[in-house]
């Protein structure tokens, strides 16, 4: 079974390409890319004219307009970041803490943003011009190794590689792992089998091809990814719960 660290690191590298398609094709969508264009990332407190901040103790309150102008539940996201266990964040050799990074910036914003997920984009330029993270350290995330897959459990996965959805159906009812099902060990094989079953729904209905606004994306993808970590008990779902 995949450990808590590689759930992680499979599971993040799959949210932020997630994340950045479906980022792309809402703002082809509802083409807003010009009103945030011409909109400076951030405002000092001077140009507020006189207006409480939303975060009075920065110099800075970056802004990321998203239409529904929906902001963060600090209050969730300070609690999400003090559970968290210092000798398992993520620290850089330049000693930068990448969760701690994130959770300075996130608690600046006004508006939503992939760091109140604690989700790393190394592609997001914000990162670089509110000074969250170095040129350098951007660069060592893109080149980071992921942990590798248990031999085991990449077999199963690569067991679906077939050439038509008939013979894709045949492999995901196969019914050797419901026969003498143990969710402890068996739960990694079956979040790949239900996975690429509602996959192959999407494809036979032929979804997949067509664009998309958000709500489809949460609706019909992003679920598989939040449902990767129901084994981990008292473990934080990788995407941050707005309420």
């Amino acid at each position: 079974m995949l450990n808590k660290d590689e759930l992680k690191n499979i599971s993040i590298h799959a949210t932020v390409r997630a994340a950045n398609s479906e980022f792309k094709n809402d703002v082809s969508q509802m083409d807003f890319q010009n009103s945030i264009e011409s909109r400076s990332i951030t405002e000092s407190e001077d140009e507020e004219g006189g207006q409480e901040n939303a975060r009075s103790d920065e110099e800075t309150s970056p802004e990321y307009d998203n239409e529904c102008d929906r902001a963060p539940n600090y209050e969730n996201y300070k609690k999400t970041h003090s559970e968290m266990e210092d000798d398992k964040k993520w620290k850089l050799t330049t000693g930068t803490v990448v969760e701690d990074a994130l959770f300075k910036f996130g608690v600046r914003c006004r508006h939503e943003h992939l760091a109140h997920s604690f989700v790393l984009d190394p592609e997001d330029s914000t990162y670089l011009k509110e000074k969250v993270f170095t040129e350098n350290e951007l660069n060592d995330f893109e080149s980071k190794e992921l942990s590798k897959m248990p031999l085991d459990l990449l077999k199963y996965l690569n067991s679906f590689d077939v050439k038509t959805t008939s013979e894709l159906r045949e492999r995901v009812f196969r019914p050797e792992m419901d026969r003498n099902f143990f969710r402890a060990k068996d739960f990694d094989r079956d979040w790949i089998r239900n996975t690429i079953y509602n996959l192959l729904q999407e494809y036979e209905a032929d979804t997949l091809s067509s664009d998309h606004l958000e709500l489809w994306f949460l609706i019909h993808i992003w679920g598989f990814i939040d449902k990767i970590f129901s084994n981990i008990e008292g473990e934080n779902h990788a995407a941050f719960r707005r309420r």
